[in-house]
């Protein structure tokens, strides 16, 4: 006769269930919670969450997946540390602080999910983190919309990042990149706007400009291909950095300035200024108000600047409406 397994507690038993028991369920209307969940889970298991959380959520186990079920929601921050392939899906994320943190190296995806309202960044990856950003909405956050800092690195397909609140340069842009990482726009449907944008008072000085699309900064790598982005806002690469934009609609000024800065701009639509005091590289561009050609406002040209179509006149009004 098989003897009776006495449990020391109801949580162990519950541990040994979840073991084939997923993906699980939490739902947090009825006061469940996604960190117990997590806590109990094991690699490769999903969570599905219905409803919005009150809590801030950390992972440390790789292979986890925090889902909507198929709409739910966070009101805290999801905080990845060292643990890989961990996936963020159809969820809204808002809180007291960031919304998706990824650090110690972790390789984190973020897809088809709302990061909004932050009280810091929508998403950050710092200390060598790789986070992917799918098809999200990432908007009105207080600081950045998406961050890489301290070795991260930022890789941005199909998304729509907002940020309106921003006053000036190097307080917060849509996304900002620092201190040796890389930030790369991918894929085609990337929208990037700050609608607190303004150009500058003076034209020389990027800190009379406000609202910064994206600011990239000390030893730092800027990379836009694969497809139409459009960029609304002011533009900033400053120290040690580098920036390849190819295929972009740029509405604002770029300022490229600070010690092997530097800035490849091509085959693109250009509606702006460009104050340069690095290197440039400006082929087969469409520039429609030449302020950067036309006003002198483009300084120090290291390379021919060729094959560019210059409009020097403002471009013309819409058509009136039909009646």
């Amino acid at each position: 006769m098989m003897a009776s397994v006495a449990w020391a507690d109801e949580d162990a038993r519950d541990d040994c269930r979840l073991t084939r028991a997923f993906p699980k369920f939490v739902n947090c209307d009825k006061g469940d919670s996604i960190q117990r969940a997590v806590d109990r889970a094991w690699p490769g298991n999903t969570i599905r969450i219905k409803g919005k959380c009150w809590e801030s959520v950390t992972i440390v186990k790789s292979r986890i997946t925090l889902a909507g079920a198929p709409y739910g929601g966070v009101d805290g921050e999801i905080a990845v540390v060292g643990a890989r392939q961990v996936v963020i899906d159809n969820l809204h994320v808002t809180g007291d602080g960031n919304g998706v943190a990824a650090t110690e190296n972790a390789p984190v995806t973020v897809q088809y999910s709302r990061i909004e309202g932050n009280a810091s960044s929508g998403v950050v990856a710092a200390e060598g983190a790789v986070v992917i950003l799918i098809e999200n909405s990432i908007t009105d956050n207080a600081n950045y919309g998406v961050l890489a800092t301290d070795g991260g690195n930022l890789q941005i397909r199909g998304n729509n990042i907002i940020e309106s609140d921003v006053p000036s340069y190097l307080t917060g842009a849509a996304i900002g990149g620092f201190r040796q990482t890389m930030v790369h726009i991918t894929g085609g449907g990337n929208t990037i706007t700050n609608t607190a944008f303004e150009p500058p008072t003076n034209p020389g000085n990027s800190s009379s400009a406000k609202g910064f699309a994206i600011d990239i900064a000390n030893n730092s790598h800027l990379r836009q291909d694969r497809g139409d982005a459009t960029i609304n806002g002011n533009i900033e690469i400053l120290n040690l950095t580098s920036a390849d934009i190819r295929q972009a609609e740029i509405n604002g000024w770029v300022f490229v300035d600070g010690l092997s800065a530097n800035l490849r701009l091509r085959n693109s639509t250009f509606v702006g200024g460009l104050n340069m005091y690095g290197e440039a590289q400006i082929r087969n561009n469409v520039d429609w108000t030449g302020d950067a050609f036309c006003n002198g406002n483009f300084l120090n040209p290291s390379q021919p600047i060729t094959g560019n179509r210059i409009n020097c006149s403002p471009p013309p009004p819409p058509p009136p409406p039909t009646p």
